[in-house]
């Protein structure tokens, strides 16, 4: 998956599906400005997993500090497009 360009909107619908699996919460029940803690329940555990996941998927590094600053699934998209929009940039100039 070529994850340098992509919008917001994807990166939420893929932060989504990965946080609806790994809580086995229906993917309706998360949204762009679901609290982790208060909303969704989360614990520190959760987070060193959930970052181990989106790792994977966008193939950038999480954290696990940065991880916990992060209080609601809107920072954590933003996050992620941050680190994804740097990474693009970072690839630009090597070419």
């Amino acid at each position: 998956m070529n994850t340098n360009s992509m919008s917001d909107d994807e990166i939420f619908a893929i932060v989504r599906t990965s946080f609806a699996k790994l809580l086995s919460l229906p993917e309706e029940n998360i949204s762009i400005d679901s609290r982790l803690n208060e909303d969704l329940n989360v614990d520190s555990m959760f987070l060193i997993e959930s970052a181990m996941v989106l790792e994977d998927k966008f193939e950038i590094e999480i954290l696990e500090d940065v991880m916990q600053k992060l209080l609601t699934i809107r920072q954590v998209v933003e996050f992620i497009s941050e680190k994804l929009t740097a990474k693009s940039k970072k690839l630009a100039t090597i070419k």
